[in-house]
């Protein structure tokens, strides 16, 4: 019906006033075909950018994924002592103490059901390492959780310091270096597991 009225109204037009009418209906249809083709570009546009956005995101990640999980130094499987470490997970716990020029030191801890560090090699809250390890006093417990084997580079105690936040090396310990003074004498950096003097490599 508004065809033939449209059609009606053309007749009693000018040829003139036909001739522009006729550009006007030409340049609305380029105009609608401009507007979808730049809807079509823009959405393009917008898949070609999520596509690379998920890219960069994914090799950021897989960057991340092998820094966190590389060997520190240039240490491998075969340069850690794994005799009697079993090939599956473990759940073993050790109590860590730190003695700075004869006072205990309070170290860092989870907080309550969570906890410090990596799924590896953490620490819980004092209440719960506490009860992990009763002959503690819940202050540093380490805890290795998972397969040692699989990750010795991630299971060490200097990688644990590092992951509760403790500066330790052979050489310092959080603020102290060898040669600083301590008590009047030159201090040094030493380590004792289970009562005696470990001066083996640190493995880190």
């Amino acid at each position: 019906m508004e065809e033939n009225q449209s059609k009606q109204q053309e007749q009693h037009l000018s040829k003139h006033e036909r001739r522009e009418l006729k550009k006007l209906k030409r340049e609305e249809e380029r105009n609608k075909i401009e507007e979808n083709k730049k809807k079509k570009k823009s959405t393009k546009n917008i898949i070609t950018y999520s596509i690379i956005a998920v890219i960069v995101l994914g090799f950021i990640y897989l960057v991340y994924f092998l820094i966190t999980r590389a060997p520190s130094g240039n240490n491998t499987g075969s340069d850690y002592d794994l005799s009697g470490i079993p090939s599956g997970d473990i759940h073993w716990h050790a109590d860590v103490n730190v003695n700075i020029c004869g006072e205990n030191i309070e170290l860092p801890d989870g907080l309550v059901g969570g906890h410090l560090g990596a799924g590896l090699s953490h620490t819980h809250d004092r209440a719960t390492n506490k009860n992990s390890m009763p002959s503690s006093d819940g202050n540093g417990v380490m805890h290795l959780e998972g397969n040692v084997k699989a990750n010795p580079s991630e299971s060490t105690f200097v990688k644990y310091m590092k992951n509760i936040g403790i500066n330790f090396n052979e050489n310092e310990i959080m603020d102290k270096k060898n040669g600083d003074l301590c008590n009047d004498r030159n201090g040094t950096v030493n380590i004792y597991v289970n009562g005696k003097r470990y001066d083996k490599d640190l493995n880190y």
